[in-house]
């Protein structure tokens, strides 16, 4: 154990003195450079199986990204509605319903570029997996080679 402490105590002190070589620009550009790396580790996208809240038309609802690609993001907008914006959601709790339901219903698949996806304010509330049959909707869209919202 006290080898790695001697490491870290000889990384430290090697780090400083590079530190006091650079010029102020590099050193301007080295903190820039940690900076990107923390956003874009930080800032990781939509990825399939992530449920977001989203803005509805006067509410809040749920929904659940299906697949990522380079033009859009497919996702399967439920039923469930908010008047408040949720921190979480049991997602059990989540369903499609049907037209027939008074409360209204929700949407297998949505195929939405990435710029409405984005404006629909999404805010990530959990990750769960991706079922075969929540799928379906996707592939259909995929065999008919339709648009995008």
């Amino acid at each position: 154990m006290a080898w790695l402490v001697q490491f870290v105590k000889w990384l430290a002190d090697d780090l400083s003195r590079r530190l006091d070589e650079m010029s102020r620009n590099r050193k301007i550009a080295l903190a820039f450079s940690i900076l990107l790396l923390i956003f874009l580790l930080w800032w990781r996208g939509p990825r399939p199986g992530d449920i977001y809240c989203v803005d509805g038309e006067n509410d809040y609802r749920m929904a659940k990204v299906l697949v990522v690609d380079s033009d859009a993001v497919h996702i399967r907008l439920y039923k469930n509605s908010f008047h408040e914006r949720p921190s979480r959601i049991d997602p059990s709790t989540l369903s499609l319903g049907s037209i027939h339901d008074p409360e209204g219903f929700g949407v297998g698949h949505v195929p939405l570029s990435r710029s409405t996806f984005s404006r629909w304010h999404p805010h990530y509330i959990t990750h769960t997996s991706v079922t075969d049959d929540e799928l379906d909707g996707y592939k259909q869209w995929k065999e008919s080679k339709s648009g995008l919202f």
